[in-house]
């Protein structure tokens, strides 16, 4: 059996004014989460999740590793 890895980096940014004044307000922290969970359920089925990085403070993108089965 064999297996690809990809790693993809996102966004991991709100799009409304004053961020940057917001930093760690639940709720941009909670529309952030929402968005990454709408790009993993769009990928393929044959994509598995196998780790979401922590991002570091400030964050403009975060890593999420995925594994695909070949065969």
């Amino acid at each position: 059996m064999a297996f690809s890895y990809k790693l993809e980096s996102l966004p991991w940014e709100v799009s409304m004014a004053g961020d940057d004044d917001n930093e760690g307000n639940p709720s941009q922290t909670l529309e952030k989460i929402l968005k990454l969970r709408e790009y993993i359920a769009a990928l393929s089925v044959e994509w598995e999740l196998i780790q979401i990085y922590t991002p570091e403070p400030n964050a403009r993108h975060i890593q999420v590793l995925f594994r695909k089965r070949n065969g």
